[in-house]
């Protein structure tokens, strides 16, 4: 077959660019997590042990998948692996429900429930985003706006309809995210799924450092939180999906993302203001700002790690695991809160001074993000992928030509590597980088090409294997 007919026959990407519900599993898990945890069946338990065992376990097992990380990725070319999140979920919902219903001691109950529901949810997380990361970065974006919206609709059909009911939902609704993930995994070609590439790469401390900044806000609020306002905060995440999602659809061409970026530091300012006002109506305003800077800043950084990984080759679990982790802070927020409430004398000075310096680290972090010219095209945002299946067939194209020139010319295979990587654009330092080599030993695999096959020049292998020149070969 030729190389013409061969691309010819390339296949783009399954799914194209609809939006299909087999990605949305994350609604359902966080449907799930919220009715569980948010809006519990025990009075007061979402408020006090349960959620913050459930944090604890989330995080340990955050550290343990960044720990082993290169031994598990991908983690969803093992076919074990969908049972992982599936029976540490399920388990969590049946500990829950006999523990209301009896059997079991309600706190022991309670405590083991949180615990596996913790790691069920850490390990779902990690599943989900594997799954998503073989999309359109567009997609990704919609599907990530859309979750905590499904999820809102999800929840509020689910609550106050009595335990039956709402137990029979615990025990469905991860099954159904499980299942959905499984497959949405299955619509995606085996050349797209995920590898166990593991390249060296730079760590985004900034964005790093901005998702502990907030989650350190949100630990810190979370306990003056109105009782009950799980629902509430629930439907806060559905509007700014719903924003978000507008956003995607009309606008991402028209508003910059860089003002996107910048949204949350306000929204938290302005409700830093408002909570040190007095009223019924200050408080929840201030609740729902918070609310909505952290679930917009946790999209849009989750967005900028997707990004990442397809521009970089980094698993998107490596990312996602680093995520999760930096819900410690939120932990120490908690921490801190309890104990500024434990000297009322001195809560309040120490309160203020808290905020102040927490709105101008925020402000620091988020000028140094935007004074860097280079940060949003090393790892900023390509959101209108829209030629997501040309990118596919060009890549292919250069796969086939780089496969039919070292046969051509008697190439070793280390040799194949490095011409690949040139062909691709990667530059001789990305290249030993990738490859783990010295300068030294790149320049003798180089120089062996260039004699066998008579080419002289990376410019020239460039054209000819890559898009250069596309009738050179």
């Amino acid at each position: 077959m030729s190389l013409t007919t061969q691309c010819a026959s390339a296949k783009p990407r399954a799914a194209g660019d609809r939006i299909m519900l087999s990605f949305l599993g994350l609604a359902f898990a966080r449907a799930w997590l919220a009715i569980l945890f948010a809006n519990p069946l025990s009075k007061g338990y979402g408020a006090t042990y349960g959620s913050v065992l459930f944090d604890v376990a989330y995080v340990a097992c955050a550290f343990v998948a960044l720990a082993a990380l290169r031994r598990i990725v991908p983690i969803t070319a093992r076919a074990w692996s969908w049972a992982v999140p599936l029976c540490l979920m399920e388990a969590s919902s049946v500990l829950f429900v006999l523990g209301q219903a009896g059997p079991l001691d309600a706190q022991v109950a309670h405590v083991a429930s949180s615990i596996a529901g913790g790691a069920g949810f850490l390990a779902f997380c990690l599943y989900n985003a594997e799954v998503l990361a073989t999309q359109p970065l567009r997609n990704v974006m919609m599907y990530l706006a859309l979750a905590p919206v499904l999820s809102f609709v999800l929840t509020f059909f689910l609550t106050d309809v009595g335990f039956e009911r709402t137990a029979v939902a615990l025990l469905l609704l991860p099954a159904a995210a499980v299942t959905l993930c499984m497959n949405g995994l299955s619509l995606v070609p085996p050349q797209l799924r995920p590898k166990s590439d593991f390249p060296r790469f730079t760590v985004p401390w900034i964005l790093i450092a901005l998702l502990s900044v907030y989650s350190f806000v949100y630990g810190l609020h979370q306990s003056g939180l109105t009782p009950g306002v799980g629902r509430y905060s629930s439907l806060v995440n559905a509007a700014v999906g719903l924003v978000a999602v507008m956003w995607v659809a009309f606008f991402s061409s028209k508003v910059s993302f860089r003002i996107l970026y910048g949204v949350p530091v306000i929204l938290l300012v302005c409700g830093f203001v408002l909570i040190s006002l007095h009223g019924f109506i200050a408080a929840y305003v201030a609740d729902a700002l918070i609310a909505a800077a952290f679930g917009l800043a946790t999209l849009i950084i989750s967005f900028m790690f997707y990004d990442m990984s397809k521009r970089l080759g980094v698993p998107i679990a490596a990312f996602s695991a680093a995520y999760a982790a930096t819900n410690v802070f939120g932990l120490l927020g908690q921490a801190a809160s309890g104990l500024m409430a434990s000297y009322p004398a001195y809560g309040s000075i120490v309160s203020a001074i808290t905020y102040v310096a927490i709105a101008a680290l925020l402000l620091l972090l988020g000028y140094a993000t935007i004074a860097d010219r280079t940060l949003f095209e090393r790892w900023g945002i390509r959101l209108t992928e829209d030629d997501a299946p040309e990118m596919l067939r060009r890549a292919e194209l250069v796969e086939l030509r780089c496969r039919d020139f070292s046969k051509a010319h008697g190439l070793t295979a280390r040799e194949q590597e490095v011409l690949a990587l040139v062909a691709q654009g990667l530059s001789s330092r990305e290249v030993q980088d990738r490859l783990f080599i010295a300068e030294g030993t790149f320049k003798t695999h180089m120089r062996h090409i260039y004699e066998k096959s008579g080419v002289r020049g990376m410019k020239r292998l460039r054209q000819m294997l890559g898009e250069g020149d596309q009738n050179a070969h």
